[in-house]
């Protein structure tokens, strides 16, 4: 049973042997052996054309693997090399290099900032798959499937800029690769590998993230959806493929000594055209001892022709390249016959170049070529052509075109983009040879079209830096030779000829220096002196000297030398917009002014700045002194005529500079007038034993009044005034809380509150023209303000001002002013507490109010009948008493002044008294007159007395007219007294009435039911013929403006008002209260004669 089962097991032994041998016919190779790979083709992952570079270039968010691990980002090439895979216990491993750094893309205008990290990327092959014909539809085939050992992230990071302070957006790419397989595949021919055939085949997945700023986006998606466990290989095709891979050293250990030989170096481009060579050691050509190749001359293929790639693997800028050297490897991998050279033999690398060490940005492609000769013991060379097209190409900062072999040589056709930013740029040349690897970093500068620059040497003259402006200072007079270094960078060559702009100021001469392409400019000033004493501010004469430069290939440079000629002394200037008329402003107001409660306790003004220096000429020439090297001095203002002199004793300012760079800012906030504030600011210095000094007309600008605007902004403005005017600080506060208070309370109207403005700031301004310590702002300037009744005072005392200028030149609008006041005055306390506290003020219940309703019996005293003048065509004309009359309308207007407050109140919520007062004053023509006459007749019809005497006085009036009117109508007396009563007392007021012997011989009164009291007097009577009589309704008549020429009431209002001179019109009063003052009503009543107290009623 026993020897069953062993004879079993050898038979499957012998079938696996079999099988093994037929599944996988290739020579196993040893650990630490491998072979090396190098993509002939960009693999590229999720490109997308968002970003340009300014040359319509496609922009990639990732690609990997470009003729070897490149990572290839923003068409930037970064690591390159041969891949290397090597065996080990754990089966073929290959890995990439982290990368992580930063630069900068693009131009000024446009330009990048770029972070790009990828982690470290290690795969590994366990076993090698054999595949037969049937299963890839081709040939014999064996994959390689690399597998990512670990997950790997791979982030970019991109700030986009339009200028340096132009901040345009971010974006953000990650890429997550949890699975990634990299797929080798090799054609099988007889047992052995073909290594011309490789190809490879990519499968992975993972998540990819996209942030854009720009845009507000966010996206995180899977990538890789179509990730397969077990790839399909059915791609392979013998002959023709998209996915080339170069496989070389197939075997070759990766341990050392026999580890592959990688030498690189590094040169600045010649400055001459022609070739340069540099050795390549024999080891990297031919391998060190491995029987492979050894160097053999492979330059001609089985018919004996010269066997030349399709294309070269070009680094940068470059499409698909076929596979190169494929041939050579595949016949090293099979062997060859022929033996090695008994000869050691050296190789070396030529570059060659038609130009110089400059290639010009944005010019036509330029070829740069590179070929390896073979150097034999008699130092012969010998053309290689079979090792030159193992030769690739890549560029950092210098883009390929394109890239081909020409003959022995391998061409490749490079350019610089026309915005590009840096001045040099490199182009490597790296050979792969049996033995490792040849890198030849050819260094080339990258110029534009020639530009004129102006050294400035630093670190004791050793360094310099390329200026693009320069300013020279001189001093007028001087005749002085000042030279001047300019250079042309980027320049090829020598300039053919050098001119300079024609100026009578200047000569100007070139002559060479000893650095290349750089010149000096000998400019001889032939300026005049200047004469500075008539001018506030010396003069600067800034000229130009221009250069302009030809050269041999056509290009032209040019630019200018500027020129600042200073007068010799103190020299200031200040920015233009700081000086007007000759006069350095200074602003004591503030610009953005935070009212009321944003006040802040310092006032915030704009500086004024200026730059103070000393020039003088030395014997090297101008000499421009700093102010603090020359130890210049700022004193004190000085007041000039005017407004000045004053503020200049209470002008603080802060003074500070650093250098030169003065900064002047007031300390405090001034109001300006209707004259400017003219001063004088003295500057001086002593430099080496000499003085020099200057006065600076200066104009200090403060507050000028804003339009008047709503409430809200005016009550702001005011309480801006106290915190900002007024220095008291606890009065301020007292005077700030009061007005919060009153706000909270009662509200002012927005013209008293424009009146309060007004007020502190003319006072204000009288501190501030003050001179001598005599006026003391903080003391009495708006002492008005300390309690409701001094305020409501005030506010009066200025608006009746206002209604006084109204009246200017009427005796009688004067008195009448004043008698308006002292009711105004006699009722403060009411007025005060229902403007303060907000309260209702019923003025109908003041004494005073009814003594002027009630009074009748004064009044009747003022019908005098001899006071009459009867004149039928003019109408009654009387001289009743002007005082009393004054009297009487005074204090009714008075009276009509609180009445108008209410009216407005009731419209607006505010207690507006100026408004009252003026539409008081407003109309004070003779209709208003007789509207104030009829409101008060009406109630002084309620005395007896009043009644008796108007009575009478009518009645006689009656009598008298209707003679004369009878005598110049002949009719019947009856029809001529009904005619009489309609036209000259005016139906519904008299009528006539039937005559009843006895009666109406004297006038008689009746008080109807309606309290109306009615006259019925005798109006004509004669001898032989009955009386008419005739009755008026008082009441009616005296309160009825539009009664007939002989009413009652013109009768009345003429004895009692006849001399009351109304206006012609209304009288209009200023919007904005802008011409406040404190003024005194009582002093201005003298002026009109009256002694109302006395006769007030």
């Amino acid at each position: 049973m026993m020897l069953r089962r062993i004879i079993a097991w050898m038979i499957l032994g012998l079938m696996l042997s079999f099988a093994f041998i037929s599944f996988f016919p290739i020579t196993a190779l040893a650990d630490g052996e491998g072979f090396n790979m190098q993509f002939s083709q960009t693999i590229v992952y999720n490109q997308e054309d968002i970003w340009s570079n300014g040359t319509g270039n496609s922009r990639h968010f990732f690609a990997i693997w470009e003729k070897g691990p490149y990572l290839f980002l923003n068409n930037d090439l970064i690591e390159a090399g041969v891949i290397h895979v090597s065996k080990n216990d754990a089966g073929y491993q290959f890995s990439l290099p982290a990368v992580n750094f930063d630069e900068m893309t693009g131009d000024p205008e446009l330009y990048y900032l770029e972070n790009i990290q990828m982690g470290s990327m290690t795969f590994t092959c366990r076993e090698p798959k054999f595949l037969t014909e049937e299963e890839c539809y081709t040939d014999d085939v064996v994959a390689f499937n690399f597998m990512l050992d670990n997950p790997v992230r791979i982030y970019q990071k991109r700030e986009v800029y339009y200028s340096d302070d132009r901040y345009q957006c971010t974006y953000e790419y990650e890429l997550n690769l949890e699975e990634f397989r990299v797929t080798i595949l090799m054609g099988v021919i007889d047992g052995e590998l073909q290594a011309d055939t490789a190809q490879y085949m990519l499968n992975f997945k993972g998540t990819s993230r996209f942030i854009n700023t720009d845009m507000g986006t966010d996206e995180t998606k899977p990538v890789g959806e179509d990730y397969e466990e077990e790839p399909s290989y059915y791609s392979f095709n013998w002959t023709y493929t998209d996915h080339p891979v170069k496989v070389t050293d197939l075997g070759v250990s990766s341990a050392s000594p026999s580890e592959p030989k990688n030498d690189e170096v590094t040169q600045n481009a010649s400055e001459t055209e022609g070739e340069t060579g540099t050795d390549i050691s024999s080891e990297i050509v031919e391998g060190k001892d491995n029987g492979k190749n050894n160097g053999k001359d492979n330059s001609k293929d089985e018919k004996g022709k010269l066997s030349l790639p399709g294309a070269i693997a070009v680094g940068v800028g470059a499409g698909a390249a076929g596979a190169a050297g494929a041939a050579a490897a595949g016949s090293a991998l099979k062997g060859n016959p022929q033996e090695a050279e008994e000869e050691k033999k050296r190789y070396r690398m030529y570059v060659g170049k038609d130009f110089g060490d400059t290639i010009r940005k944005g010019a036509a492609p330029v070829v740069v070529r590179a070929r390896i000769a073979e150097i034999g013991r008699d130092n012969i060379e010998k053309y290689r052509p079979d090792l030159s097209e193992r030769i690739s190409v890549m560029g950092n900062g210098i883009n390929l075109a394109s890239a081909r072999v020409n003959g022995y040589y391998l061409e490749a056709y490079v350019y610089v983009d026309e915005n590009s930013t840096l001045s040099e740029g490199t182009l490597t040349f790296t050979y792969a040879g049996e033995g490792g690897t040849f890198k030849n970093n050819i260094i080339f500068k990258l110029a534009g079209k020639p530009y004129l620059r102006f050294p400035e040497f630093t670190a004791g003259g050793t360094t310099w830096i390329l200026n693009a402006d320069i300013y020279v200072d001189m001093i007028a007079g001087d005749n002085k030779t000042y030279p001047v270094m300019f250079y042309f960078e980027d320049a090829v060559s020598k300039p053919r000829v050098i001119r300079f702009g024609n100026d009578d100021v200047f000569d100007v001469s070139a002559r060479e220096a000893e650095r290349i392409n750089t010149y000096y400019a000998d400019i001889v000033n032939h300026s005049s002196m200047q004469d500075e004493s008539g001018f506030s501010f010396p003069s600067l004469t800034e000229k130009t000297v221009h250069i302009y430069a030809e050269f041999e290939n056509g290009d032209t440079a040019e630019g200018d030398i500027n020129i600042r000629i200073y007068p010799e002394g103190l020299f200031i200037k200040a920015s233009q917009d700081r000086i007007e008329n000759e006069r350095l402003l200074i602003n004591a107001y503030e610009d953005k002014i935070f009212y009321g409660d944003d006040v802040e306790p310092t006032p915030r003004f704009v500086p004024t700045r200026l730059n103070v220096m000393l020039a003088l000429s030395t014997d090297e020439g101008a000499k421009v002194i700093d102010a603090d090297e020359a130890g210049v001095k700022i004193g004190s203002f000085i007041g000039e005529e005017g407004p000045g002199t004053g503020l200049a004793e209470k002008m603080e300012s802060e003074i500070s500079n650093v250098g030169s760079e003065y900064s002047i800012v007031s300390k405090k906030a001034f109001v300006e007038g209707d004259k400017p504030f003219y001063m004088l600011l003295p500057v001086s210095c002593e430099y080496q034993g000499r003085s020099y000094e200057r006065n600076i007309p200066v104009r200090v600008i403060g507050a000028k009044p804003e339009p008047m605007q709503d409430w809200e902004k005016e009550y702001r403005k005011v309480l801006y005034a106290i915190k900002r005017y007024i220095e008291d600080g606890e009065r301020r506060a007292y005077w700030v809380m009061l007005l919060k208070e009153h706000k909270d309370n009662g509200r002012f109207s927005a013209y008293t509150l424009r009146m309060m403005w007004w007020s502190i700031y003319y006072e204000y301004y009288d501190y501030e023209i003050s001179v001598g310590a005599g006026y003391n702002f903080q003391a009495e300037a708006v002492d008005w303000m300390l309690s409701g009744t001094e305020w409501i005072k005030w506010v009066c005392g200025v608006t009746f001002s206002y209604c006084a200028d109204g009246v200017t030149g009427n005796p009688v609008g004067g008195a009448l002013v004043q008698m308006v006041y002292e009711v105004v005055m006699d009722a403060i306390e009411e007025l005060t507490d229902c403007i303060i506290n907000d309260r209702d003020f019923n003025y109908q219940k003041l004494n005073s109010y009814k003594h002027l309703m009630n009074a009748g019996d004064n009044a009747a005293g003022g019908l005098v009948k001899d006071s009459l003048i009867k004149t039928f065509e003019g109408g009654f004309t009387g001289t009743a008493q002007l005082k009393k009359a004054t009297m009487y309308v005074g204090t009714y207007m008075g009276f009509l002044v609180f009445k108008n407050l209410k009216l407005i109140h009731d419209k607006t919520k505010e207690w507006d008294l100026p408004g009252a007062i003026f539409a008081t004053f407003k109309d004070l023509t003779v209709n208003f007159f007789k509207t104030v006459g009829a409101e008060l007749f009406g109630n002084w019809l309620k005395s007896k007395k009043f009644q008796t005497e108007a009575g009478k006085i009518v009645a006689d009036a009656a009598r008298e007219v209707f003679e004369k009117y009878r005598t110049l109508r002949p009719v019947d007396t009856a029809d001529l007294a009904a005619k009489f009563v309609e036209e000259a007392i005016a139906g519904g007021t008299g009528f006539l009435v039937d005559w009843a012997k006895g009666k109406y011989e004297t006038t008689e009164f009746n008080i109807r039911d309606d309290n109306h009291v009615v006259i019925i007097f005798r109006l004509w009577e004669r001898e032989g013929r009955e009386p008419v009589c005739c009755g008026i309704d008082l009441t009616r008549s005296l309160t009825y403006i539009g009664s007939g020429m002989f009413s009652p009431f013109v009768v009345i209002y003429d004895m009692l008002f006849g001399n009351l001179v109304g206006a012609q019109g209304t009288i209009s009063f200023p919007r904005d209260p802008k011409a406040v003052r404190q003024k005194r009503i009582r002093d201005r009543a003298r002026s009109w004669d009256l002694d109302l107290k006395s006769d007030q009623a």
